[in-house]
């Protein structure tokens, strides 16, 4: 039983630091395995994900630890078993040798280790799934063409240049008196269109299309639009530069 306190008071202290980190315990899962080169491990996994992170611990000595985890990559591979040395090089040693102190490391060093993983690793993972792909939504939703007669990348005359500048400052006026954006994202959409409108000087339409389109994804991200309202804001677009016949 003095075995088995120990062992829970080190994966309780798991749960902790993923509270710390502004995460909830129930987003993984837990399992021990009794033998992982040669010494018992605790594993917590992402659910739904590639992404783990194990904690052995030395059979011989319950105070020493070491660690490995899953990388958010491209390969999800797994790191080296590490402590770190003083100089940040990662220990080579035999996999089975975790009893020494330059072998091994503390719980505390652990719990920071683990830290770490959540915070390079699970947390990006994580936002990435909430992130929206807005290019593949506008593909599916035709929400935006382009007009294939301005495929043969003409050049804006200077009197279309007016015009266009005209029509980014009408729709800017349209966001402001829509939406009501806050001040902070007033000025990147400020930011954003005021570079628009300079790309009217130094690209020729097609292209300056390609930027505009970007921009709209850009505010709609700022604006944490849904669907309907990233709908209505390229309908708005469309509305201001219809007479150029720039987009279907």
């Amino acid at each position: 039983m003095q075995e088995l306190r120990k062992n829970n008071k080190f994966r309780n202290g798991f749960i902790d630091v993923i509270e710390s980190c502004g995460l909830k315990p129930s987003l993984f899962e837990p399992s021990d395995k009794a033998n992982v080169d040669g010494h018992p491990a605790f594993i917590l996994t992402l659910k739904d994900s590639g992404l783990s992170f194990l904690a052995r611990t030395c059979s011989s000595d319950q105070r020493r630890h070491d660690y490995k985890f899953i990388i958010y990559g491209a390969d999800y591979n797994w790191s080296n078993y590490m402590p770190r040395s003083r100089s940040g090089m990662e220990y080579i040693y035999p996999q089975d040798r975790i009893g020494s102190p330059e072998e091994s490391c503390s719980a505390t060093d652990v719990y920071t280790a683990f830290t770490s993983w959540l915070e390079d690793h699970v947390k990006p993972y994580l936002r990435e799934l909430e992130t929206p792909n807005l290019w593949e939504q506008i593909a599916k939703q035709d929400i935006v063409k382009f007009d294939p007669r301005i495929r043969d990348e003409n050049e804006f005359n200077e009197d279309e240049k007016k015009e266009y500048r005209a029509s980014i400052a009408k729709f800017h006026q349209l966001i402001l008196t829509t939406y009501h954006p806050n001040d902070e994202c007033q000025k990147q959409i400020q930011d954003q269109l005021d570079y628009l409108t300079e790309r009217v000087d130094k690209l020729n339409k097609f292209d300056w299309c390609g930027v505009a389109i970007q921009i709209l994804i850009g505010i709609s991200i700022q604006l944490a639009f849904n669907e309907e309202s990233r709908r209505q804001l390229f309908d708005l677009f469309k509305e201001c530069f219809s007479a150029f016949h720039l987009l279907n």
